[in-house]
C-alpha cells in the first residue's frame, strides 16, 4: 500500500515538472537540437565521398573541432556564470548554425577545417542548456528535470540519423545542411524568446 502511494506521488511530481512551461518549451529545443546532429552524423559522409579527403585529413578535421570544443568549453562556463546562460546558448547556436550553411558552399578542405571548428566552438557553448535547464528548477527536482531534457535528447539524437540519411537521398548532401541551418536557428529562437528567467518561473 504505502509503495503503491509513494509510486502514485513520484508520478504525480514527474507529471507536474513535465507540465512545467520552461521544461516543455526545453524539451522542443532538446529534440530539434539534437536531430540537427544528423549534420554531424553526415559530415563524415560530406567530406569523404563529396570532396574525396583521404581518412587522416578527416581525422585530423575532427581532431581540430574537438580542441576548439575544449577551449570553448573553458570560455563558455566562465561567460555563463558572468552574463547568463542564454546569453552563451544562442550564439552558440548561431555559430552552429552558419557553419553548416556554409558547408554548402564549394571550398578547399582549409576552408573545413576552419567551419568544423566553428561549429565545435558554437556546439561546446550550446551544451550549457542542462545548467538552464537546473536553473529553472526547484532545488528538489533539478536532477530528474535534467534527465527528462535529456531523454529526450536521446530520442532527438536516435531520430537524427534516419532524418538525415532520408534528407540526404531525397534533397541531396547540401540540402541537408541547409535544413540542419534552419533547424539551429529555430533551436536558438526558442531558447531566446520563449525560455523564461528563472526569477520569473514559479518554483516547480
Amino acid at each position: 500500500m504505502c509503495e503503491s502511494v509513494l509510486k502514485l506521488k513520484s508520478t504525480s511530481r514527474l507529471w507536474k515538472l513535465i507540465k512545467n512551461e520552461n521544461i516543455q518549451i526545453l524539451i522542443v529545443y532538446g529534440g530539434l537540437r539534437s536531430i540537427v546532429l544528423m549534420g554531424s552524423s553526415l559530415f563524415t559522409f560530406y567530406v569523404l565521398t563529396f570532396l574525396s579527403a583521404p581518412p587522416r585529413i578527416l581525422g585530423i578535421i575532427i581532431s581540430v573541432g574537438f580542441l576548439a570544443s575544449a577551449l570553448g568549453s573553458m570560455l563558455g562556463g566562465y561567460l555563463t556564470d558572468k552574463v547568463g546562460r542564454k546569453k552563451v546558448i544562442v550564439p552558440g547556436f548561431t555559430l552552429m548554425g552558419l557553419a553548416w550553411l556554409f558547408f554548402t558552399v564549394p571550398q578547399s578542405l582549409s576552408w573545413l577545417f576552419i567551419l568544423y571548428a566553428v561549429y565545435s566552438l558554437g556546439n561546446s557553448m550550446g551544451f550549457y542548456t542542462t545548467a538552464l535547464v537546473m536553473d529553472i528548477t526547484s532545488e528538489q527536482k533539478k536532477g530528474t528535470a535534467v534527465g527528462i531534457f535529456n531523454c529526450f535528447m536521446y530520442l532527438g539524437v536516435f531520430l537524427s540519423g534516419i532524418v538525415g540519411g532520408l534528407l540526404w537521398e531525397s534533397i541531396g548532401a547540401s540540402a541537408s545542411f541547409r535544413v540542419a541551418f534552419v533547424t539551429f536557428t529555430a533551436a536558438a529562437l526558442i531558447i531566446n524568446f520563449f525560455v523564461k528567467p528563472a526569477a520569473q518561473n514559479p518554483k516547480n
